[in-house]
Formats: structure tokens, sequence, C-alpha cells
């Protein structure tokens, strides 16, 4: 049987970005949750694509983490590396569809991403919720000066920021 995760306000990281990709990993669960209820072809290649998709947004979602994270001084980094490692390793090594049918993904991948986000919302907080470091991961720039507003992507979470920190990480006075 499929396993459906619902988000809930208190999996935030109190981090915008973070907290729509985790609640993305949730939908494709969802997703592939849905193929498993089709029983002919097309719900097998519907699942195939949406795991595929879901490998290539969690190898962009933890090094947008980490960078993030890094960017904080987090003070676990090497543990969230370490998970990124171990999830790495599980996705090219063992889950594949050679090793194990599409609702035993399904279920690994549901529980796995529960216990990711479950984790993140405890630790992560105080590390993410300051939004004009938002910026620096969307935007070119490595370094944001004070009072200078960085323009990041149309369309993305906040279309401009403006460091304003006197204790600001990324060096800023």
């Amino acid at each position: 049987m499929p396993n459906r995760l619902q988000w809930e306000p208190r999996f935030s990281v109190a981090n915008e970005l973070l907290d729509t990709q985790h609640k993305g990993f949730l939908e494709q669960c969802n997703a592939l949750a849905d193929c498993l209820d089709q029983t002919d072809e097309a719900g097998k290649q519907e699942f195939t694509r949406i795991f595929a998709e879901l490998m290539t947004s969690a190898r962009a979602h933890f090094a947008t983490e980490e960078k993030l994270l890094a960017d904080y001084g987090y003070p676990d980094l090497e543990d969230h590396r370490s998970e990124q490692e171990e999830f790495e390793f599980l996705a090219a090594e063992i889950m594949t569809t050679e090793n194990f049918d599409q609702n035993e993904l399904q279920n690994f991948l549901a529980l796995w991403w529960a216990g990711h986000i479950i984790g993140a919302a405890r630790n992560y907080p105080d590390f993410a919720a300051l939004p004009h470091h938002l910026s620096s991961i969307e935007s070119e720039s490595s370094q944001m000066q004070p009072g200078i507003t960085v323009p990041v992507a149309a369309g993305s979470i906040a279309e401009s920021e403006t460091c304003v920190s006197g204790a600001c990480r990324h060096g800023c006075t």
C-alpha cells in the first residue's frame, strides 16, 4: 500500500525556498503513490519518469541546502553532507527499479523524505530563516553589500532583498 504524505506547518524550516522544495518532495512521493493506483503500462512509465525527476530534484535540493547552511555557519554541516552522501549511495546503488518493486520504492522514498523534512524542521530554523541570505543563493553574487538590493530571478520567492544585518555571515557590515 502506498505511503501518502501531507505537508504540516510543523515541517517548516522557516525558509520559504527550502520549505517549497520540501513540499515538492512530498508531492512527488504522492504522485508516485498515484502511479501505483494505475495497473497499466502507462502508470509504470509515469512512475519511472517521476522517480527520475525526484532523484534530479534531490541533488539540486541538497546543493541548495548545503550552500544555505554553510553560509550560516551551521554547526552540523558534516552530518548534512553525510546524509547527502547516504542518499546519493542509496539512489545510485540500491533504490532502483531493478532492486525493488515500485511499491517498495515509493514507501521507502516517502519515509526517507519524511525523516529528512522532520529532521530539518527540528535542526535548521535557527540557521535558515534570515531572508536576506535567500537572495545570495539565488543570485550570481556570493557576497552582498549592506543596503544594496540584489536582484533575483523574476517569480522567485523574493524578487529582491536587501542585506541590512550588521552581523551577516556573508561579511556584510
